[in-house]
């Protein structure tokens, strides 16, 4: 407990301090015009702020430089300056700081208790390729054709996510980022969340709570790993919270940037980076992009300088996640969108495309079925794999988790449809989150990967209830007494705690005031690739499955002798593949 706590505090206090750095930076860039005020600061936009610049900014730097003790340390340095050059907080801030730290150390008594078990047993994926990712982002600058080693090395070490495990996973925290990377996410996103509940407007408390349910969920299975398919429903919720924030009901687009331009800038930052975490985002991205493209033209075309360098400002961090994204794509495999089979670039290193094309099959038909069925299931119409599909899914946890909430998500946005005054921007957000459900269901449709946009939607829904004249929602709610909404979340809360305590009987793990585990190998043997060059390369492979866990480099459960190293005895050179 005491290591989580001591951790989760230092790494806060560090990316809080390289928000305000940033932010005092920008504003010096604009200084006829400051961008980001102190009134509309907190300690959590900080750390947001601070969070996306420096996956950002880490995203390139390990392009050229692995992420290693150095780069940590440097990091730590830039949170100091940025605490030095801007002391001065609101007392309200300093306050909640408290408050903040105190959640922060409640979970810690919660989050360890899942999270002391070493061996990784239940973690196939982070077993498969996670720690392996974060091993060679740690030793080495981005490998051209790592994809060719293990295709799944390719696709993880373009994942931002990826980035910020590798930038934990150093000093005393070696080995243990699959313990703190995402619990420390959610205890953030959860600390935002429930001071939103408590000291946000009506709206804001509305959309917060229906998230606070999701999280709880979240909670509840949350097990050691750099499993990222939550992380991004983590960040997308953040985007919307500052969505909602900066749009009421009825509010202007081009008034937004005047009002509330912190939650105005930082929306796209978050929903690009949850793109460059998984691609699953995609369709948000694109449909942000869409509509802050609009503002941005118009303001080009009429010369406004007003608002012109506000709005140019909102492009600096998704420009950087989107080029250190598709930069490190291409240099792991030759393919920008990997492992997407579009855009490859015809460079030494690149995988043939027809190992791309089997990647992403597997990617999208593996979720339509079960065991080896699913290598045929892509040849099958719709109809006959969707019914086996949801045979398979409807169990008790994913229906009341997921399918529950989605039926009735489905039957309010219908029933909405059907009112005479629709709100613009609900309409946008419920067109947004059903695209985004449709792309999932076609491409890989693993509930793990959609939960999320579920809850999301049912969150917006309920906002629009109370948005909506005619309803009786927002009259209902009028004559609730001024703290119900408190009283509730805390039932939420302490209902939450005592599921958690019933399901944490049955884990098996042991509590440790101090201790938590550390990533290890698992068993290989050293194999070496008859591939005609001096030094031969060595590379180990499992001996027992096809999970190197926390294994030396090069490992793959895949040793193919046609692999070559651009330099014999050099990693960091690069890796291609003999073509015939």
């Amino acid at each position: 407990m005491l290591f989580v706590v001591g951790s989760w505090f230092l790494w806060y206090c560090a990316i809080t301090g390289i928000g305000k750095l940033f932010s005092v930076g920008v504003n010096k860039i604009y200084k006829r015009m400051p961008l980001f005020l102190e009134k509309d600061l907190g300690i959590f936009e900080f750390f947001w702020l601070g969070f996306t610049f420096l996956i950002a900014s880490l995203g390139l730097l390990q392009i050229f430089y692995p992420l290693n003790g150095m780069i940590l340390g440097v990091c730590f340095l830039m949170g100091f300056i940025g605490h030095f050059l801007n002391k001065e907080q609101k007392s309200q801030e300093v306050n909640f700081l408290y408050l903040t730290m105190l959640f922060i150390v409640i979970l810690a008594v919660s989050l360890p208790c899942v999270s002391v078990d070493g061996t990784l047993s239940f973690s196939y994926d982070t077993g498969l390729y996670h720690l392996s990712v974060v091993r060679w982002i740690n030793e080495y600058a981005t490998v051209p054709g790592l994809a060719n080693l293990h295709t799944r090395l390719g696709y993880g070490s373009a994942s931002s996510f990826f980035t910020f495990a590798a930038l934990f996973d150093n000093w005393i925290w070696d080995g243990r980022s699959a313990w703190l990377t995402v619990s420390f996410l959610l205890a953030m996103l959860l600390a935002q969340v429930l001071h939103k509940l408590f000291f946000g407007t009506t709206r804001l408390k509305i959309y917060s709570l229906i998230c606070f349910l999701y999280l709880l969920l979240e909670l509840l299975l949350l097990r050691p790993g750099l499993y990222f398919d939550s992380v991004v429903f983590y960040i997308l919720i953040i985007a919307g919270l500052h969505a909602v924030e900066m749009t009421g009901a009825g509010a202007k687009f081009n008034e937004m940037a005047e009002k509330k331009y912190f939650a105005f800038y930082i929306v796209p930052s978050m929903l690009t980076l949850a793109f460059t975490i998984k691609p699953v985002a995609v369709i948000v991205l694109l449909c942000c992009a869409v509509i802050y493209g609009m503002p941005f033209f118009q303001s080009l075309y009429r010369s406004d300088r007003k608002n012109f360098p506000k709005i140019t400002a909102v492009a600096i961090v998704p420009l950087l996640l989107l080029s250190g994204y598709l930069l490190r794509n291409l240099m792991t495999s030759g393919w920008p969108l990997f492992p997407a089979p579009y855009g490859g670039i015809a460079v030494q290193w690149s995988l043939p495309k027809e190992t791309v094309e089997n990647e992403y099959r597997v990617i999208k038909n593996w979720p339509r079925a079960s065991g080896h069925e699913f290598l045929d299931v892509g040849d099958k119409l719709f109809y006959e794999w969707a019914p086996s599909w949801l045979f398979r899914n409807f169990d008790k946890f994913n229906g009341v988790t997921f399918f529950l909430p989605l039926f009735f998500a489905f039957v309010m946005v219908l029933w909405y449809l059907m009112q005479k005054k629709r709100c613009k921007f609900h309409m946008i957000i419920f067109f947004t989150l059903f695209l985004s459900l449709i792309f999932w269901f076609f491409t890989g449709p693993d509930i793990r990967f959609a939960r999320g946009f579920v809850w999301l939607l049912v969150a917006f829904l309920v906002l629009a209830f109370y948005d909506t004249e005619g309803w009786g929602f927002s009259v209902l709610y009028n004559f609730i007494p001024r703290h119900t909404l408190r009283v509730i979340t805390v039932a939420v809360a302490i209902e939450g705690i005592l599921l958690f305590c019933v399901v944490l009987p049955y884990r098996n793990f042991k509590f440790s005031l101090w201790h938590i585990g550390r990533a290890a190998s698992r068993p290989v043997k050293s194999v070496t690739l008859n591939n005609g060059q001096t030094p031969s390369l060595v590379v180990w492979v499992p001996e027992e499955s096809d999970r190197c866990g926390d294994a030396p480099l090069p490992c793959t459960p895949y040793p193919d002798d046609r692999l070559r190293l651009f330099v014999p005895g050099d990693l960091g050179k690069g890796f291609y593949l003999k073509r015939e």
